[in-house]
C-alpha cells in the first residue's frame, strides 16, 4: 500500500485546494475510495464552497461527528494505532485570528503511524507529525 499511497501523494502535490473537489475531506475519501472501490463521502460530493462546506458540517453536528458517520456507515473500524494508509481526523491548525491560530479537526492520511498528510489552502500537501483525534482503519482491496 506504501507505494499507492506515495503516488495518490505525489499527484495530489501538485494540485491545489478547492473547496468542491479537492479538500481535506474529500481527499481522504478519494484515497479510500482509490484503494477499496467505496466512496464514503458520495452523499457529500455536492459541495461546490466554503460556505456550504460549512454548513454541511455545522447540520451534522461538527467535524467529528460528520466524519465518524461517514466512516461508520462505510464500515471502518476504528483504530488506536493508526498505519500507512489509515485516515484520520488530526488536530491541525485552519485559519488565523489576529494572532490566534485557530486549530480544527480536519481529515488526513497517515503516511507511517507517525506523520499524516493533509490537505491545506495556503501551503498544498503537508505531512507532518499531528495529534490524532480519531483514526479509522483503511482495508486495501486491490482491483
Amino acid at each position: 500500500m506504501a507505494e499507492v499511497l506515495r503516488t495518490f501523494l505525489e499527484e495530489l502535490s501538485r494540485q491545489r485546494f478547492d473547496w468542491s473537489e479537492r479538500n481535506c475531506f474529500t481527499v481522504c475519501a478519494d484515497w479510500v475510495k482509490l484503494v477499496t472501490g467505496r466512496d464514503p463521502a458520495a452523499r457529500w460530493r455536492h459541495v461546490k464552497s466554503q460556505a456550504e462546506a460549512r454548513r454541511v458540517v455545522r447540520r451534522a453536528g461538527g467535524e467529528i461527528v460528520l466524519v465518524e458517520r461517514a466512516m461508520t456507515a462505510f464500515g471502518a473500524q476504528t483504530t488506536a494505532e493508526p498505519r500507512c494508509g489509515d485516515v484520520a481526523l488530526v488536530t491541525a491548525p485552519r485559519s488565523r485570528r489576529g494572532d490566534r491560530v485557530i486549530y480544527r479537526p480536519t481529515g488526513a492520511i497517515c503516511v507511517d503511524g507517525t506523520k499524516y498528510a493533509i490537505l491545506t489552502i495556503d501551503l498544498g500537501l503537508v505531512v507532518w507529525p499531528l495529534p490524532v483525534v480519531r483514526a479509522w482503519r483503511v482495508e486495501w482491496a486491490p482491483r
